[in-house]
């Protein structure tokens, strides 16, 4: 498949996307896909068409992760930026993030985006703490690297050698538009690597989902915090009920 970069200027700095070049000029409903924090350079969800053929796909790594640096990290900055090219896209679109960027896709805005798709999107970072210590070795692999450690301490709340929970539950508050959140339901444990983790959401953050009139949760067994490994099906039953709900499918 031969995926087109295209660049588009923000005031966080430049937001890379890729897809096929009718997905940046067509008129199939679109879906605008937000990888999570240290994604490997791959591009899951350009098999989504395969699958959907009547949707066009667009890819966003989050700034800094195989793409320019942003000129500051938080989950809200990543938001005005991905939600300015969106804007300038100009077609109605369904956000799809994974993790990190599913915190992302709640806190966009703009009157083209029409619902969200978050895999399993965690609102508060206390329940990631088995995740300190690769984290910290990261940071030492890095010597420090300035980048690294702001993008950990401001999205995370982790530091070399200071722990401080963050709290996007108020992201929730600003939510407009049908969402389906995804979990998995593989158990929280001590993890030594970022390659397989199990389900990041605790139960308050999935009782926050339940409990607010926009959101539908999904519980998919068998699976950890990667939920397309494993329960890509799920991701594409969520694309397509929106579709239906918001009036984008098509024949």
């Amino acid at each position: 498949m031969s995926l087109e970069r295209r660049e588009f200027e923000t005031a966080l700095g430049d937001i890379w996307l890729w897809g096929e070049t009718e997905a940046f000029s067509g008129s199939k409903p679109l879906v605008f896909a937000i990888l999570g924090a240290f994604n490997v350079e791959q591009r899951w969800p350009d098999h989504i068409p395969q699958r959907l053929a009547n949707v066009s796909v667009v890819t966003a790594q989050l700034p800094g992760n195989h793409c320019p640096l942003p000129s500051s990290h938080s989950v809200e900055a990543y938001a005005e930026a991905f939600s300015a090219v969106l804007a300038t896209m100009g077609r109605p679109a369904i956000v799809l993030g994974a993790s990190i960027g599913g915190l992302a896709a709640f806190a966009m805005h703009g009157p083209n985006l029409r619902g969200i798709v978050a895999l399993d999107p965690p609102l508060h970072t206390a329940g990631l703490w088995p995740l300190v210590g690769p984290f910290r070795q990261m940071l030492i692999d890095s010597n420090h690297e300035p980048r690294l450690t702001e993008f950990l301490w401001n999205v995370f709340g982790v530091g070399a050698d200071r722990l401080e929970e963050r709290d996007y539950s108020g992201l929730l508050e600003g939510l407009s538009v049908p969402t389906v959140v995804i979990v998995g339901e593989e158990p929280l444990q001590p993890v030594r690597e970022l390659t397989m983790l199990p389900g990041l959401v605790e139960e308050r953050d999935r009782l926050a989902y339940r409990r607010h009139p926009l959101v539908q949760l999904w519980r998919v067994g068998g699976v950890g915090h990667n939920i397309v490994n494993g329960g890509f099906s799920h991701v594409l039953d969520a694309i397509r009920w929106l579709m239906i709900h918001t009036g984008q499918a098509r024949g």
